[in-house]
C-alpha cells in the first residue's frame, strides 16, 4: 500500500508540474515520491519475481534510487520556501550522488558497500542543510515551513536512527522506521501542495 501510495503521489504531483511548468516544486516533489516508490519496491520480495540477478539488477537499481532520493528533497525545499535555482550546495551534492550512481554501474560488489557508507555518511550532512534550511523557512515566517514542520520531525528522527542503525552507531540498529517518517512526511506535504494550489 505504501509503495502504491507513493507512486501514486508522485505521478500526480508529476501531472501537476505538466500543467504548471512554472511550479518546478511539483517536479521536484513528484521526483522524490517515485523515487521512494521504487526504493520500496526494491526492497520487497516482489522484485525477485522478475527473475533478474539479485546483484546486478536489484541492488545496483536499489543503491542508485537510494542515492538521488536526498538530492531531490533539497532541490524540493529550496524552491518550494524560495523559489530559487539551486544553491552551491545541491550542485555539489546532484554531482556527488551521480558520481556514486556511475562507479555503483561498473563496481565489482565488494565496492559497492563502500560506496553505500560514503553515501550514508554525506546523507547526514544533506538532514543538517534540509535543517537549516526548514530553520530558515520558519525565520522568514513562511506559514507552510510551519505546517511541514511536524512531518519534517518525524522523517528527521526516522531517518536518523536507520542511518545510524545501517552504519552502525551506538548500537542502533536499522528497523525500516524511514519508510513510515517518509509517508507522514510525504502525505503533509501533498496536503499543503493541495492547499497552495
Amino acid at each position: 500500500m505504501l509503495i502504491f501510495m507513493y507512486m501514486f503521489v508522485g505521478l500526480y504531483h508529476l501531472l501537476l508540474y505538466a500543467k504548471r511548468p512554472k511550479e518546478k516544486y511539483n517536479l521536484f516533489f513528484g521526483g522524490f515520491s517515485v523515487l521512494i516508490s521504487i526504493y520500496n519496491y526494491t526492497r520487497s520480495n516482489a522484485v525477485f519475481e522478475w527473475g533478474v540477478d539479485p546483484f546486478k539488477v536489484i541492488v545496483r537499481t536499489e543503491y542508485i534510487v537510494l542515492f538521488y532520493i536526498p538530492a531531490f528533497s533539497i532541490l524540493f525545499f529550496e524552491n518550494f520556501f524560495f523559489e530559487k535555482k539551486f544553491s552551491i550546495f545541491s550542485k555539489i551534492y546532484l554531482t556527488f550522488v551521480s558520481i556514486l550512481a556511475l562507479l555503483m554501474l561498473f563496481v565489482p560488489r565488494c565496492v559497492t558497500s563502500k560506496i553505500l557508507l560514503t553515501w550514508q555518511l554525506s546523507a547526514l550532512a544533506v538532514l543538517a542543510y534540509l535543517g537549516y534550511v526548514m530553520t530558515k523557512a520558519i525565520r522568514s515566517k513562511n506559514k507552510d515551513a510551519f505546517r511541514l514542520l511536524i512531518g519534517f520531525m518525524i522523517l528527521v528522527v526516522t531517518a536518523l536512527w536507520d542511518l545510524l542503525g545501517a552504519i552502525p552507531v551506538g548500537g542502533l540498529r536499522n528497523l525500516g522506521l524511514m519508510r513510515y517518517g517518509f509517508f507522514m512526511f510525504i502525505m503533509g506535504i501533498a496536503v499543503v501542495l493541495a492547499n497552495k494550489f
